[in-house]
């Protein structure tokens, strides 16, 4: 039968070709174990490269020298298919050699690589290859799992691209970092894995490349990627290692252009984001260079490499071994499938996915409305001949339904994504949109949206993202304000108009943002987080629990809702429940930072901080670049007084999110306990700028601003505290001390007494307003609230004093106590080591009140001695009550009169 009949016969028999094509048949038998030269192998992925754009693929200019001198030395696959336009499942895909309905990786934000999947570099390790790995994007971090079998998994980034961006690293430093280890590792057999970003958008090539193509810098990015690939390849060949290392290069996926409206990837599946580049050059074989028009796919890179190095075939594997037309034989694929798929329009807008097959020259698209195209006659995909060739339609659709129903694999536990709100906002900054309440099931629903349809609002809604990211609020806000009229119910819109008037510190307009949110979408993570986020920034402790704990019924496997729902839970107080909930949490995400370092804050706020600070530490060990961590560990630091290590830890913190205004907040509260005030100015003052609705960093800005003397500021930021968060009673307490500075007595007693409303037992506002009191004559009420403020703390010295002092000094015979004055005022000069005036002056009237003038006069004469040197008004007030002792007389105050000093 010939290739063609047989061709239509299966055309004309689906099912007979589901069977043929099930997990197992999709492997095609390897050629079997071979000898072979290969001592390493490197296999290079450049993301968002479009085949078409590399000038050995025929593009108009020359963009890729380098890699096409390895084509001429190889085999060049002409018609590569990545089964997914979007960086992590792409390479789940291509170090699996499986299809994403299979690993589960079905976009960059939800899911981790399962670890009962085997990697490429799984099965080289195996086979004697040290392994290492260099990633340039935050997409490609630990935390997704594909370090699975790496020995060596570089994923930190050193040199910052953009201004506070850590998320992605250019090519040189890539280079740099894979010519050091080659460098070092050289000598062991390896499987090295390197990565590329730099073609992804935003298109920034570095000079040359930038001047070279200023008007296509999207080549221009081509262009430097494959400079940086040329050092690689030249640094195999000064280490005497190129003619045994097997080089595979490669792209994840493609990149639109404007094709079908799409300015990037991730929405639609046409040829120009899912074709890609496959070169592959084979030690030891040194025919001429070859070039392979059968379509193959990014899975077919593991079991070829398998079989080249000689390992046995994988049954988990989807892909086909390739090797026979690296050796230069062609045997036939004539009715080979391949799938692609993108979730991103059901995800962000719950319309109908797009879910393909490629069979030889036709593509079926399934969706709202299917696409059937001629790629040989049309590949830029213009005419749908879905029509016209009705039956090929039918029977590639059933095609399809076969392979997604035979490739999905049941959720594993431990599977979902370790991520945070910091993660998600990395993701994020790359462009990445997090929409929607999370991945849904995939399924042939024609009744839903049809993507085509949505392309425009897509591309608004990449725009609005990108302006929030640069914090063009108003404009982001213009658009969001669009995008409504156009969509009302897009709950994911008035969550972005939240964050936006968050950001701008509009906090009620956030608020209700937010609650529409949840309203529209009850099952949305993002808005429901955002929203408990928002209520405990207003002090609403248990408001923000009730929102994490319906975050965990819509989402129960969130690592994020339940870290959060755990810290808060420790700030409550309720420290059995936190640990109890966070300990569940790391345990069941043992890779997470994120849930070691929240249970290490329950810790802390247990007090058990030796546990503490050995949970941060294990968080850095599992993620060195955890900001976070490294944040909380500084707090602990400070907490036990280690200053400077604690100084140390938050400037490291800040290197890796310098746009953090809670670690800026944090060190000003470190350098301000060093008694560096200045320096703690600055780090409150960029706090404020890069969160106005951080109240906190208000607080500890006003404190700063007090502290040298700008008191009309300080009140200033303390009023806004308080604007922002109505709860935080430390902002009515400075307020209060602030103005009571300034001569207010009558407002900063309401300040206080608005302290104490809030926190009852708050021992400053106590002893805060004990002394505003005191200063107003109201000497009995004061008493009261010295009592209340020692109650709490024992061994203070402050309100010690005051309640000797009144206690011997009063007016009133039956209020007066000198033998508990006295045993107050003793306790409080040990406390102080006998240096502080006012203490000693207060232990004066104590012993006077006692009748013992001799200690009388000569403490008060010792309070003289430390007054003049700092308050001459307090020496004269003392010399005046010195007086009295030395003629016999006790210091009384009449009642109803405002004291002349502060006790």
């Amino acid at each position: 039968m010939s290739a063609a009949r047989a061709r239509a016969h299966l055309l004309a028999r689906p099912a007979l070709l589901l069977g043929l094509l099930g997990l197992d048949g999709w492997l095609l038998p390897s050629c079997g174990p071979r000898q072979s030269a290969i001592r390493n192998v490197i296999l290079i992925s450049i993301d968002t490269l479009r085949a078409d754009h590399l000038s050995s693929y025929g593009f108009k200019h020359l963009t890729t020298p380098h890699i096409d001198a390895v084509a001429r030395e190889g085999v060049l696959f002409r018609n590569v298919y990545s089964p997914v336009p979007v960086t992590l499942p792409a390479h789940s895909s291509m170090l699996s050699g499986t299809f994403p309905p299979s690993h589960g990786v079905r976009d960059n934000l939800q899911k981790r690589l399962p670890d009962s999947t085997l990697t490429l570099a799984e099965l080289l390790k195996s086979r004697g290859f040290i392994t290492a790995a260099v990633v340039s994007s935050f997409v490609l971090d630990r935390r997704f799992s594909l370090n699975q079998g790496f020995d060596s998994y570089d994923d930190r980034f050193q040199a910052v691209h953009k201004i506070g961006d850590l998320n992605e690293r250019k090519g040189d430093e890539t280079t740099r970092v894979t010519t050091q280890w080659l460098t070092a590792h050289g000598r062991e057999p390896f499987f090295l894995f390197v990565h590329y970003y730099d073609p992804h958008d935003p298109y920034e090539p570095p000079e040359p490349f930038a001047s070279r193509w200023a008007d296509d810098p999207y080549s221009g990015e081509v262009a430097f990627a494959d400079h940086c690939v040329g050092e690689v390849l030249e640094k195999l060949k000064e280490l005497g290692l190129y003619d045994s290392t097997l080089i595979v290069i490669t792209g994840d996926h493609g990149e639109m252009l404007g094709e079908h409206g799409e300015l990037n990837h991730g929405f639609f599946i046409y040829e120009s984001a899912l074709k890609v580049p496959l070169i592959f050059r084979v030690p030891g074989q040194k025919a001429a260079a070859r070039q392979v028009d059968q379509p193959v796919g990014l899975i077919d890179i593991m079991p070829t490499i398998a079989g080249l190095v000689g390992a046995p075939a994988q049954k988990q594997s989807q892909g086909l071994d390739l090797s026979p037309w690296l050796a230069g034989d062609r045997p036939g694929l004539g009715g080979r499938p391949l799938y692609a798929e993108t979730i991103a329009p059901t995800t962000y807008y719950g319309a109908s996915s797009l879910l393909g097959v490629i069979v030889d020259r036709w593509k079926y698209i399934e969706t709202s409305r299917p696409e059937l195209y001629d790629l040989r006659n049309d590949p830029g995909e213009s005419v749908n001949l879905l029509q016209k060739e009705s039956a090929r339609a039918e029977a590639m659709g059933k095609e399809l339904k076969g392979i997604v129903a035979m490739g999905l694999r049941p959720r594993e536990p431990g599977s979902d994504a370790a991520l945070d709100a910091s993660a998600r906002e990395r993701l994020e900054a790359l462009g990445y949109l997090s929409r929607g309440g999370g991945v849904r099931e995939v399924a042939f629903d024609r009744s839903k949206e049809d993507p085509k349809d949505l392309i425009g609002f897509f591309r608004t809604d990449q725009k609005m993202s990108k302006l929030f990211e640069s914090k063009k609020y108003a404009e982001a806000r213009a658009l969001c304000d669009q995008m409504l009229k156009e969509r009302p119910g897009f709950a994911d819109c008035h969550l972005q108009m939240s964050k936006v008037a968050a950001a701008e510190g509009n906090l009620t307009a956030a608020y209700a943002g937010a609650k529409k949110a949840v309203e529209l979408s009850p099952g949305n993570e993002a808005a429901r987080l955002h929203l408990a986020n928002l209520l405990k920034g207003r002090g609403d402790l248990d408001g923000s629990i009730a929102q994490y704990r319906e975050a965990l019924k819509s989402h129960p496997d969130s690592l994020e809702a339940r870290t959060l729902l755990g810290r808060t839970l420790a700030e409550k107080g309720r420290f059995e429940e936190a640990v109890s909930i966070l300990g569940t949490a790391a345990a069941s995400h043992p890779e997470s930072a994120m849930a070691v370092t929240q249970l290490g804050f329950a810790f802390e706020k247990q007090g058990k901080m030796s546990e503490a600070i050995q949970s941060y530490r294990k968080a850095l060990d599992l993620d060195p670049g955890a900001a976070d961590a490294r944040a909380y560990l500084g707090s602990a630091l400070a907490t036990q007084g280690k200053l400077d290590e604690a100084i140390e830890q938050f400037e490291e913190a800040l290197r890796a999110r310098p746009e953090s205004a809670e670690l800026h907040d944090w060190l000003g509260t470190a350098l301000r306990e060093k008694g560096r005030n200045d320096d703690a100015l600055v780090q409150f003052r960029e706090a404020v700028r890069l969160d106005p609705a951080l109240a906190v960093a208000h607080l500890n800005l006003g404190r700063a601003l007090k502290q040298r003397g700008d008191l009309d500021e300080a009140v200033r930021h303390y009023r806004r505290a308080i604007a922002i968060n109505p709860r935080l009673a430390a902002a009515y307490n400075n307020l209060g001390s602030a103005l009571g500075s300034q001569g207010h007595l009558k407002e900063a007693i309401r300040q206080f007494r608005e302290a104490l409303r809030v926190e009852a037992d708050y021992d400053e506002a106590h002893n805060n307003l004990g002394l505003a009191l005191l200063m107003t004559g109201e000497r009995d009420q004061a008493l009261k609230h010295f009592r209340a403020a020692l109650s709490r703390r024992p061994d203070w010295q402050a309100p010690m004093s005051e309640i000797a002092w009144i206690l011997a000094t009063h007016a009133d015979s039956k209020i007066r106590n000198p033998a508990e004055a006295v045993r107050l005022a003793e306790r409080a000069a040990e406390l102080t080591s006998r240096r502080d005036a006012v203490v000693l002056d207060a232990l004066a009237a104590a012993y006077a009140a006692a009748g013992d003038w001799d200690r009388a006069t000569t403490t008060a004469e010792a309070a003289v001695a430390l007054a003049s040197v700092r308050s001459p008004a307090l020496a004269e007030d003392i010399t005046k009550r010195l007086a009295l002792y030395r003629r016999r007389q006790p210091y009384r105050e009449a009642a109803g009169v405002r004291p002349e000093t502060t006790h």
